[in-house]
């Protein structure tokens, strides 16, 4: 969630990452990866190269050798770059509509994730960040209702909410991180009860009203595959209707370059990441 009139910042590329040993040579540089292996060569998108990898993996030293063990480095090398390097998505990744499963695990990866989290949503003066709004589907999102990094005692992490009680109702503007540029009123209740885990693994539960619990409410719509679009009037939503057609074309032209990967290798990505850490 941002500020009303806020800004999200432009896309964020994937950083860079490098080994060599040998004759093999690896590089991860703006989402994609370059493998030589003179005399051959691939030039190979990010997704290409996972699913080579896992193949490279699952195929045993018995039939590959040494092209197992370089399909071994590249998977845990694309694996901890991706998982390091996180970036807002915008409307329609399927993402945005995946319903987030519940989080099994917290370890010092996860922390990390949750730092990039936070870090994004300053970067782009939000007030909230999902975790399927960086790509990950899991039960778990950052807020912090002031939007000041220096503000530390403001941050929340919310792992595997629920939102048990409901109280009052208010009308209110409100943007999205993924969705720039487009605010909206959006009827929301004013006192909400909050169970959750925090990133020890101890569990809470918070009364929060007014704009944190509208921030509250905002990202947990975000788990659970809503955006705050969904909750508008027909005659709210046809106002916005030009904006999200083009952003939906600007995401499709993304597609058809390959700088992003298709609906379904984008969800299937979704359903590996699940399978990490639900």
């Amino acid at each position: 969630m941002d500020f009303p009139g806020g800004r999200v910042s432009g896309r964020s590329d994937f950083g860079a990452a490098g080994w060599q040993a040998d004759r093999v040579k690896v590089v991860l540089r703006s989402g994609r990866c370059f493998v030589k292996n003179y005399p051959v060569g691939w030039w190979l998108r990010r997704r290409d190269c996972v699913s080579v990898c896992r193949r490279f993996a699952e195929s045993g030293p018995g039939d590959l050798g040494p092209v197992c063990v370089l399909g071994l480095l590249l998977f845990h090398l694309i694996a901890v770059t991706t998982m390091k390097t996180l970036q807002i998505v915008w409307h329609p990744h399927p993402a945005l509509r995946w319903k987030c499963r519940e989080v099994t695990r917290i370890d010092a990866e996860l922390r990390e994730l949750v730092q990039q989290m936070f870090d994004l949503m300053y970067a782009a003066r939000g007030v909230g960040l999902a975790a399927n709004q960086v790509g990950l589907p899991y039960r778990l999102f950052v807020i912090n209702p002031e939007g000041d990094p220096d503000q530390k005692d403001q941050e929340m992490v919310f792992l595997n909410p629920r939102i048990t009680r409901r109280k009052g109702s208010e009308e209110d503007e409100e943007g999205c991180l993924s969705l720039p540029e487009i605010h909206a009123s959006v009827t929301r209740a004013t006192q909400i009860v909050v169970d959750a885990f925090d990133l020890s693994g101890r569990q809470f539960e918070v009364v929060m009203e007014d704009f944190p619990a509208r921030v509250v409410q905002h990202e947990y719509d975000h788990i659970e595959g809503l955006m705050f679009t969904d909750r508008l009037s027909p005659a709210a939503l046809g106002k916005l209707t030009p904006m999200l057609t083009d952003l939906e074309v600007q995401f499709r032209a993304r597609q058809k370059e390959g700088l992003i990967g298709t609906d379904d290798e984008l969800k299937a990505e979704l359903q590996a990441l699940e399978k990490l850490r639900t």
